[in-house]
């Protein structure tokens, strides 16, 4: 049996995970693989229904699951035979929950591919993202484009909103910035 891997990727909003992780799961299927793909019950921006949805539109369907509940994989891993698991928002997920959970699949043989903010709008550590990074076979650290200055961004700014960490939104709320640039959002 081959050894599963772990694959994560990580950095600011508007990196392009998501269209990595879309774009890998169309491949890894061309390749013969049972892929599922997950994200959490949370996260309907760009839309209600149970699917994979990128910041340019690109989406894939996929199956919720309850962010402080990310063993429900297991069941979904053993009751339809899936090889690899595609996870998106890893910030969102219960941080100790989930990081067992990945262990618990990568030692049955099952891969898993990963996206998430490793850091919030305050620079602090967002979820499991961080860990799973320093675990993973293969961390890829992606950036965006300070939309400020144009140098390599590796931080996502809020500019708008409550200063609550767990806020779902998209461009209405958030930038990526540099580390120049980056200010904390300090609320109204």
């Amino acid at each position: 049996m081959k050894k599963a891997t772990l694959t994560i990727f990580a950095g600011p909003m508007f990196s392009g995970k998501t269209t990595k992780l879309i774009y890998l799961t169309k491949i890894l299927k061309k390749l013969g693989q049972k892929v599922v793909v997950a994200k959490p019950s949370i996260d309907t921006r760009y839309t209600k229904a149970p699917k994979l949805a990128s910041h340019d539109a690109k989406t894939i369907a996929a199956v919720f699951i309850d962010m402080n509940k990310p063993e429900d994989l297991l069941d979904i891993i053993k009751n339809d035979g899936f090889n690899h698991v595609i996870l998106d928002e890893l910030n969102f997920f219960h941080k100790t929950k989930t990081v067992a959970v990945i262990k618990k699949l990568l030692k049955m043989g099952v891969g898993v591919t990963g996206s998430g903010l490793a850091y919030d709008y305050r620079r602090k550590p967002f979820g499991p993202t961080l860990k799973l990074l320093k675990m993973a076979d293969f961390p890829i650290w992606q950036h965006a484009i300070c939309q400020k200055c144009g140098a390599p961004a590796e931080h996502t700014e809020r500019v708008s909103g409550t200063k609550d960490v767990v806020v779902v939104a998209g461009m209405d709320m958030y930038i990526a910035s540099c580390r120049k640039c980056h200010k904390i959002y300090k609320g109204k």
